[in-house]
């Protein structure tokens, strides 16, 4: 990751391929444009109409989509890339035609034993907040794979969700579940090395 971006802090936005540890090389899209760039995106989605984000537990875990369109990179390759080490991340979130931006100044993801939950996430800046900070923990679920309430898992089917959840399985804030899955019919999510990082 590292070398990936260092090779790319001078150029264009763009998609520019990355090797972590032993897996085969693939493409990522890199945004030079975003808060001095060096951002990796690693979700990306403003609902089209092929219906990309209507996906099952294995397919989140492999990823999906292309790097130039509609996303998602897998959580697999998103545990490797975060996991021990020290980056930040950004959801950029449009709604009601107005982006809304929140930028956390750090983030990992944990193994997929335990759902591929968020194992840190740091302070929050920016009108977006997603995630309060608090120590509840964050898995990763879909409507095949989850800890929620019947009513959450329709939504999730209705409204192609899968996203980190805290578990629920005897309360369902309907409306407000909803709205959360809707707004994430556009939404992109990306990450860098922390700036102070060594």
């Amino acid at each position: 990751m590292a070398t990936l971006m260092a090779a790319v802090k001078e150029q264009r936005s763009g998609i520019y391929p990355l090797k972590v540890c032993s897996e085969p090389p693939y493409n990522v899209y890199c945004n030079q444009t975003f808060e001095n760039g060096s951002w990796m995106v690693i979700y990306n989605r403003f609902d089209g109409p092929d219906h990309t984000f209507n996906q099952t537990w294995e397919a989140y875990r492999r990823g999906f989509g292309q790097p130039d369109g509609e996303h998602f990179i897998g959580l697999e390759r998103l545990h490797s890339l975060t996991y021990g080490r020290s980056y930040e991340v950004a959801f950029i979130l449009h709604r009601d035609d107005q982006e809304h931006v929140g930028i956390y100044d750090r983030f990992e993801i944990d193994n997929g034993r335990d759902h591929f939950p968020i194992r840190v996430i740091g302070s929050g800046r920016g009108g977006l907040r997603l995630f309060p900070e608090t120590a509840e923990l964050r898995r990763f679920q879909t409507y095949d794979r989850n800890n929620l309430h019947p009513l959450a898992r329709v939504t999730m089917i209705e409204e192609e969700c899968g996203f980190w959840f805290v578990d629920m399985p005897h309360g369902h804030d309907s409306p407000g579940f909803q709205r959360f899955c809707a707004n994430l019919r556009q939404l992109k999510v990306m990450i860098r090395k922390r700036p102070n990082a060594g």
